[in-house]
């Protein structure tokens, strides 16, 4: 009787076991596809590119104005990091516009105003802004732009600071890369730390709704 059972227990692990292995890319696929949120609609009163990767976030903003989705774009503003040695590295407002250029786009990038001194230090920042910002400009239709793994925590962050009496509504459009996308993330480093780092930050914006405050002096 314990020998049936042990046969039963290697029978159900090395099913288990070969399920995973058999099935381990549409898994691996419908993983990251629990991250993405891409639903925007045409006609929308603002295209906001949320700051951190506007290399991909810019240019996908663009396409979308090309393509008839808002004829009005704004990027928030994000703290930028000194760098050593005086090196002048441009900032996302400077990189954004010098894209806007190459895609002869006729509207002006408008630039988010912050309520922090130095720009917003998260996707939570940026949805303070924004909020603050519709508090005296009447908009019903926006769309956020920004990385395909960061849609949905950015919706959800969004959501949460939103003020519903604003009566928004909130759609996302996924900016895609070079490098990596929701069928082959799991074969480069970057892909890797990205979506396995999502699954953390994801859980973090459910429960909370802030940024972690850190004494200095502690």
């Amino acid at each position: 009787m314990i020998i049936k059972k042990s046969f039963l227990w290697l029978f159900i692990i090395f099913s288990i076991l070969f399920s995973l292995f058999y099935f381990k890319k549409n898994l691996l696929v419908n993983y990251a596809n629990f991250f993405i949120v891409n639903n925007a609609k045409k006609g929308a009163d603002l295209i906001l590119i949320l700051s951190g990767n506007v290399l991909t976030r810019a240019p996908h903003a663009f396409n979308l104005v090309e393509d008839g989705y808002s004829s009005r774009i704004m990027i928030t503003k994000m703290q930028w990091h000194q760098l050593p040695h005086n090196i002048k590295y441009p900032n996302d407002i400077e990189l954004a516009n010098k894209i806007k250029q190459e895609y002869k786009i006729k509207a002006d990038l408008e630039i988010l105003p912050s309520l922090k001194p130095l720009g917003a230090s998260s996707t939570f920042d940026e949805a303070k802004d924004f909020n603050h910002f519709l508090i005296n400009n009447k908009l019903s239709n926006i769309i956020l732009v920004t990385d395909e793994n960061h849609t949905r925590r950015a919706l959800m962050a969004f959501r949460k600071i939103i003020n519903n009496d604003l009566n928004i509504n909130l759609f996302v459009s996924a900016a895609p890369n070079g490098i990596y996308n929701k069928y082959n993330w799991w074969k480069s480093d970057i892909g890797l730390k990205t979506y396995i780092l999502e699954v953390f930050l994801y859980i973090y914006y459910f429960f909370y709704d802030d940024n972690i405050e850190i004494d200095n002096n502690i």
